[in-house]
């Protein structure tokens, strides 16, 4: 038995001396290290141009990460930014291409899949690194034409944020893959004000959002707006507008990125700490509130990501219900509400 719990907590990289918020980082450091030299030069791509705040918290993560590999980042861009001939130029010869995490590795997001495909295509000879991902696919035809893909490229490296993701990786493809957490795991963050209300309720309005249906009179919420002071929407127009020269500015392409995502996670922790309990199914969601200490109700999505994502990194944080039952929404919300 004690055998089986030591490979176990190898395999997570946990430890029973660490926190679990340390532990994590301490996996993540431990497997991606491997693949991002200290001084590298890396292209960071598919910059996540959209309101969706768990988007943005992984891309903040990726940097954090990055700058504590001192990586010289030589390029970034989103996939209307991207223009190859710059890309290459920038990498050189021993540049490596890092292909920005999140959830839409499979046919749920199929326009950023298609982006890394291209990517694929265009740099045969280049060392290609998905971050870590979730991955899925709805078809099953669609699934075995992209791992024969991705199994031409000869250097190509894949991370998946929970083991359902891994299975899923080794027994289709041939290239190398790897668990590891998400990157937001990487942001220190802290709740930006008392709560102001009981409950906030910040549940998926996609096509990912579960069968599981709130009773009245909860109302509901998302995060994908953007916000809408001067600042933000002078920073979305100027960047609207490198996108239109194709290979405008990196440099200014990134300070904007930056600006952007750092401004929805902070518009995203502000919406999360005004509840004193929320309720979500958002894995985002969950990873801040475990961040910030806030109390939470934790739903699946539609194809088991959060529950994956939480069994495999964060289940052991505290100040957390996962529910599965509707009928028990109100004892589950207690029940976070009264733990210490």
């Amino acid at each position: 038995m004690k055998d089986l719990k030591e490979a176990e907590l190898a395999q997570t990289g946990r430890n029973d001396r660490s926190s679990p918020l340390e532990s994590i980082r301490t996996h993540y450091r431990n497997v991606m290290d491997h693949h991002f030299p200290l001084g590298c030069r890396v292209a960071l791509v598919d910059f996540p141009n959209h309101g969706n705040v768990g988007d943005s918290a992984i891309w903040l993560g990726e940097q954090r990460y990055f700058d504590e590999r001192k990586a010289d980042i030589v390029s970034v861009c989103t996939k209307d930014t991207y223009h190859v001939e710059t890309l290459r130029s920038r990498l050189g010869g021993d540049g490596i291409i890092a292909v920005h995490g999140g959830g839409n590795f499979g046919d749920v997001w199929p326009q950023h899949h298609q982006f890394f495909q291209k990517i694929l295509h265009s740099f045969p000879k280049h060392k290609i690194v998905q971050l870590p991902q979730t991955v899925f696919w709805s078809n099953m035809e669609t699934r075995a034409a992209d791992f024969a893909k991705m199994s031409e490229h000869p250097n190509l490296t894949l991370f998946a944020r929970d083991r359902t993701s891994l299975r899923i990786l080794q027994k289709n493809g041939r290239q190398p893959a790897f668990l590891c957490p998400d990157s937001a795991m990487f942001l220190n963050l802290v709740r930006p004000e008392d709560p102001t209300c009981d409950l906030v309720a910040l549940m998926r309005a996609d096509k990912e959002k579960g069968t599981f249906e709130l009773p009245s009179p909860v109302a509901t919420e998302d995060w994908t707006k953007d916000g809408s002071d001067f600042g933000f929407k002078l920073a979305r127009r100027v960047q609207s507008g490198l996108s239109k020269c194709g290979d405008g500015s990196w440099m200014n392409q990134r300070g904007l990125f930056d600006f952007l995502a750092d401004a929805r996670v902070k518009r995203g922790c502000r919406q999360i700490g005004r509840g004193r309990v929320v309720i979500t199914d958002r894995l985002h969601v969950h990873i801040l509130a475990c961040l910030m200490g806030i109390p939470h109700v934790v739903i699946d999505n539609s194809y088991g990501k959060l529950s994956s994502f939480r069994e495999c990194w964060t289940h052991e944080f505290p100040r957390q219900v996962y529910l599965t039952d509707p009928s028990k929404v109100a004892v589950a919300l207690a029940a976070v509400q009264a733990m210490p």
